[in-house]
């Protein structure tokens, strides 16, 4: 709020990393140096965690070791869906579990669905039943060819594709070789398993992006501000990992620290509890004490808490849902649509 001078970041990403990188990493591509491939691969991780561990899980018990199966057979051999509304038979590969796998990551009230189409796949389901259930991973994941609510009789149109590099390109310090970013990918994946590949190549347009900005920021991040800014990081973020806001906490003095306990990118509507700390520092100006931890209103697969939505905490949800559904990555935007 301009009038109040405070500001709140949510969904934080390393400064330093986005731009220049540290020493030494001037051949890393800037999404690799984000580490968002360590972030996704700790979402999916407590994904199979809370599946094995919960009630309804349509993909437990062994979700992990059942994950990697079937990520081993989609290497050699794709699966075929039928698009409910056209008709339509796409294949689907390796690279489409993947994308889906990190759009459901970024909410996970989208996990019993999500779970429910590893179920199907596992089980060789034909074309039409896996096309039904995509359909609903897509809806309920935020992605698809939907109307935009403010004028209807439009399609809408994401431009995800134009406006990531736009800024992203131009912020940072990229390699000018495509061999660059098969390298950093192939170690990412290394390390960091199914998402290493994915989140490095989403810059991979900056390799020959012809656009920058003289006026661009490149830090230092590290100045004292007049009023406390306070840093919001949700623990299993698969988009900006938590360690993230770590790192802003770090650098800047004057900064407060709320983490959020939770499954998700980005904490607003996720937890009653951090609403209402963001909502005490943005009209009070009252900071958080150090090291405060919100709980997620709704752990996934928690069985009858779950089940038991208040209508409140059904419409933060559906609010949950729709917000997350437009925060999804160009990369796995053009994969799912």
């Amino acid at each position: 709020m301009i009038g109040h001078r405070v500001v709140a970041i949510d969904g934080v990403l390393d400064p330093i990393a986005w731009t220049t990188g540290r020493q030494g990493q001037h051949d890393v591509p800037f999404s690799t140096r984000l580490r968002s491939d360590q972030g996704a691969m700790s979402a999916l991780k407590e994904f199979f965690r809370l599946c094995d561990a919960g009630e309804d899980c349509a993909f437990a018990p062994n979700a992990a070791r059942r994950y990697k199966a079937l990520a081993e057979r989609l290497i050699t051999r794709a699966i075929y869906t039928e698009d409910p509304e056209t008709g339509e038979i796409r294949r689907f590969r390796y690279q489409d579990l993947i994308s889906f796998s990190l759009g459901a990551m970024y909410d996970s009230a989208s996990w019993p669905e999500f779970a429910e189409f590893l179920a199907a796949i596992e089980a060789e389901a034909n074309a039409t039943r896996l096309g039904t259930g995509l359909a609903r991973l897509k809806q309920v994941i935020g992605v698809g060819r939907s109307q935009d609510r403010a004028f209807p009789e439009r399609p809408e149109y994401p431009n995800f594709v134009e406006g990531f590099p736009g800024v992203a390109c131009s912020d940072s310090d990229d390699p000018d070789s495509y061999k660059r970013w098969t390298e950093a990918g192939a170690s990412a994946a290394e390390v960091f398993g199914y998402f290493g590949r994915l989140w490095t190549w989403a810059s991979s347009i900056c390799a020959n992006w012809p656009g920058r900005d003289d006026d661009r920021y490149a830090g230092p991040f590290d100045r004292m501000t007049n009023r406390p800014v306070l840093v919001v990081g949700t623990k299993f973020d698969p988009a900006t990992r938590y360690q993230g806001a770590l790192i802003a906490h770090d650098l800047l003095p004057n900064s407060a620290l709320l983490t959020v306990h939770g499954w998700a990118h980005g904490a607003i509507f996720l937890s009653t509890c951090a609403d209402q700390v963001m909502a005490a520092y943005l009209i009070h100006r009252t900071t958080p004490a150090e090291g405060t931890v919100c709980e997620q209103d709704v752990v996934p697969f928690a069985g009858s808490e779950a089940a038991a939505l208040t209508p409140a905490a059904a419409s933060r949800q559906a609010a949950s849902r729709f917000l997350r559904g437009r925060l999804l990555p160009q990369v796995v935007i053009r994969s799912l649509d």
